[in-house]
């Protein structure tokens, strides 16, 4: 994988639009570039702004934006000096969450981003909200009631992850016989220590996880989640990752070209309309209307 490939994480949500028509050629005018002034947001931590860049069909590829006025330092190689970035007054530093939505389906793909708003169910609502004087709008993650089923069509296991906090590890052990479970209780002092153990494929394309051994083990745990003081269960297949505790879809994972320290917008928009037709079927089967 070159340097100018970046794994995004692609977050499937659930929306309810209230105070404006839900369609793709209502919001493109609302919400297109030259509108920016009118949509832009500023009663919060850092002022947001959401900017719809192209329609197709139903289709809408946009920006959720989350604007800084601390603009970056640089130096100087030759004298080692310092000195900040100047912008405009109308200007603002910008961190993205990239998105894409279906009007017919109410479905958003999002982009994960650790410097924006990370999962943005409730930054978006709030931004909505605020933006029609409502407090009706709605976005949510999709629920996914039947993990294991889905799990099982997956071709490939890549990573599966377990953390369990304040464990007893003879009870594990006594429940499991998992022997590497006694191991690791030598690491904490008084046998309440939390752990994180993570089992991944090895660097070759083809190879992966035993499915059946993990998704064996995997229910074992889930089953005994009410007696056991498990804080997280997940498992990452080819293209997707999996939240075996709270049964929802957690991500899909794409690779997609960079732009500078961002995303490519024209190369996540094309390979995450991809992403939705391919996709589309297992979120309609998880998917309950926001009431």
């Amino acid at each position: 994988m070159t340097n100018n490939i970046k794994h995004a994480r692609i977050y499937p949500l659930q929306y309810r639009l209230s105070g404006t028509e839900n369609s793709s050629e209502n919001l493109f005018n609302i919400f297109k570039r030259e509108n920016a002034r009118n949509n832009l947001i500023k009663d919060f931590s850092y002022p947001m702004l959401l900017i719809i860049d192209r329609i197709r069909n139903n289709f809408v590829c946009g920006k959720f934006l989350k604007l800084r006025e601390d603009p970056p330092s640089i130096i100087n190689l030759i004298d080692g000096i310092e000195r900040n970035i100047s912008i405009a007054d109308n200007e603002n530093i910008i961190e993205i969450t990239h998105f894409i939505m279906n009007t017919a389906d109410k479905l958003l793909l999002t982009e994960y981003n650790f410097q924006a708003w990370r999962l943005c169910c409730n930054p978006l609502k709030t931004y909505l909200d605020k933006r029609f004087d409502t407090t009706d709008n709605e976005v949510l993650p999709i629920i996914d009631k039947d993990t294991f089923a889905k799990l099982e069509g997956e071709d490939i296991i890549n990573t599966f992850r377990i953390k369990i906090a304040n464990y007893n590890p003879e009870e594990l052990e006594r429940i499991f016989g998992y022997n590497v479970l006694r191991m690791l209780s030598i690491f904490s002092s008084n046998r309440r220590a939390s752990i994180e153990v993570i089992a991944r494929k090895g660097k070759s394309k083809e190879d992966s996880l035993n499915k059946e051994k993990t998704l064996e083990v995997a229910k074992q745990l889930k089953d005994s989640f009410e007696n056991l003081p498990i804080e997280s269960l997940k498992i990452e297949a080819k293209n997707s990752a999996y939240d075996l505790l709270n049964e929802n879809f957690v991500s899909y994972k794409l690779d997609v070209s960079k732009n500078g320290r961002y995303l490519d917008t024209s190369d996540f928009y094309n390979k995450t309309i991809n992403l939705y037709n391919d996709k589309i079927p297992i979120l309609k089967s998880s998917l309950e209307e926001i009431t």
